[in-house]
């Protein structure tokens, strides 16, 4: 599903797929209450970003409660440091 989320809003085509990083398992119980996070980087060519050259795209999971994705946007791949952490953090399952 997070894959498909990332071809659809990248419009990328499955012969560009961008990578996927899968976090830590510990770490995404621990600080999320989830079961799986992930990460992708990737550029834009869609209507979805059309006024943005780059996002990056994080998906947590919770088994048979919810799947959260975040989509930060930007024209500056440095940039997404500096807003990433507190939205990051933001988001925990009970």
């Amino acid at each position: 599903m997070f894959m498909a989320n990332i071809l659809n809003v990248s419009q990328l085509g499955i012969e560009n797929v961008p990578e996927i990083s899968n976090f830590p398992e510990e770490a995404v119980k621990r600080e999320f209450g989830a079961d799986y996070g992930g990460t992708s980087f990737f550029t834009m060519d869609s209507e979805f970003g059309k006024d943005y050259k780059y996002c990056m795209m994080i998906v947590i999971h919770k088994e048979n409660i919810a799947d959260v994705y975040i989509s930060f946007l930007s024209n500056n791949r440095e940039q997404f440091e500096e807003y990433l952490l507190k939205a990051f953090h933001s988001i925990r399952f009970e």
